[in-house]
């Protein structure tokens, strides 16, 4: 049995859930329609938990913000992420970062931005993305008109990624927020 409390904010950070966390947070997350915001920072859902997560973020209309840094995501997991995340349109925040699925999971949140319209706050801080996925990540952040905060930090950008930054912030008017610290 799981129980379903009135609460919009759920805090199971350094819990240590694993895969078996993330099946009963899908459970919660399809039942459960008052919960807004969910941060597991830490708990080892790797790729398999951030799949069974995917699924209820897809059909989930009140989740406004969701915590899944260090969790050992690969991108494997991202890719189910940002497949949810095309058709989700409530969710707003998504932190991804410690997770070190580098410049191919960032190339299909990239795609997932492309079509995506809700989220405004990303942080894909401290993940293995180098100029090559800061490449494509501009890309989508030429269309996408959403996405207000974007943090990079830890990550190698390069001069080519910093050049292309600078060249998307001529066009990018919704951008307000961005973090390239070392």
């Amino acid at each position: 049995m799981i129980l379903i409390a009135p609460w919009t904010s759920v805090n199971l950070g350094m819990c240590d859930t694993g895969i078996e966390g993330a099946k009963i947070v899908n459970e919660v997350l399809k039942r459960k329609a008052s919960v807004t915001s969910l941060s597991l920072f830490d708990n080892r859902i790797q790729d398999e938990g951030s799949r069974i997560i995917s699924e209820a973020i897809e059909r989930n209309s009140s989740l406004m913000s969701l915590g899944l840094n260090c969790n050992g995501i690969g991108a494997t997991g991202v890719d189910a992420l940002s497949k949810s995340l095309k058709i989700n349109t409530s969710l707003t925040e998504l932190d991804l970062s410690i997770n070190h699925f580098g410049n191919q999971g960032v190339t299909d949140l990239s795609e997932m931005l492309k079509h995506n319209s809700t989220l405004t706050k990303l942080d894909l801080s401290e993940n293995c993305i180098h100029t090559d996925g800061i490449m494509e990540l501009c890309e989508s952040l030429k269309t996408n008109g959403t996405l207000t905060e974007l943090s990079l930090s830890g990550n190698d950008v390069g001069d080519l990624g910093a050049a292309a930054i600078s060249e998307v912030l001529k066009t990018n008017t919704a951008l307000s927020y961005l973090n390239l610290s070392c």
